[in-house]
């Protein structure tokens, strides 16, 4: 997927993506034309939407850099997307529950726990009663949940294109 397309994808100006692809480590070391043209996988797509979610909530560039660059190194070790959260000076939670491997970088930890949370603690902690943690702004970001919502916007599209060309034959 080009540039443009890639921007509109993840619902962030093409500058916007310009500047996570020239400032993030991962994006820039990716082979561009001379024409600056890059061709984005749909793991680069996801690492774009977790790098605007991140800015969003007011994280820097340079530890945005370090979760992609973790993420990246994640990958290799697990097939699971696994959940980043950020240390920041303020800790609310033990970060006990994350399962081994973990891996860190800077502030960033990665783990390939999939963080689950009671919607209401009168009901107990049932399982039918629990939810994926996708996120807490500046703090938790669930991959996985990314990864997820990404494919099923990506099928629905796949659907829309199809019953759009069924259209057209009638």
């Amino acid at each position: 997927m080009n540039g443009k397309a890639a921007s509109r994808r993840i619902g962030i100006t093409y500058d916007q993506l310009r500047y996570f692809v020239k400032r993030i480590d991962y994006f820039a070391k990716k082979d561009a034309t001379r024409d600056h043209y890059h061709d984005f996988t749909f793991r680069d797509l996801a690492f774009l939407q977790l790098a605007a979610m991140m800015r969003a909530d007011g994280i820097r560039l340079s530890e945005i850099n370090n979760a992609i660059s973790l993420l990246d190194e994640a990958r290799k070790v697990s097939r699971i997307p696994g959940t980043l959260v950020y240390r920041s000076d303020v800790t609310i939670f033990s970060w006990d529950i994350l399962d081994e491997p973990v891996l860190e970088k800077g502030r960033w930890i990665w783990s390939p726990t999939i963080i689950r949370a009671s919607e209401n603690l009168a009901n107990g902690m049932d399982e039918s009663n629990m939810r994926i943690l996708k996120h807490i702004p500046g703090m938790l970001y669930s991959v996985l949940s990314v990864f997820d919502e990404m494919s099923r916007d990506d099928q629905m599209q796949l659907e829309f294109n199809k019953h759009m060309e069924v259209n057209e034959e009638t």
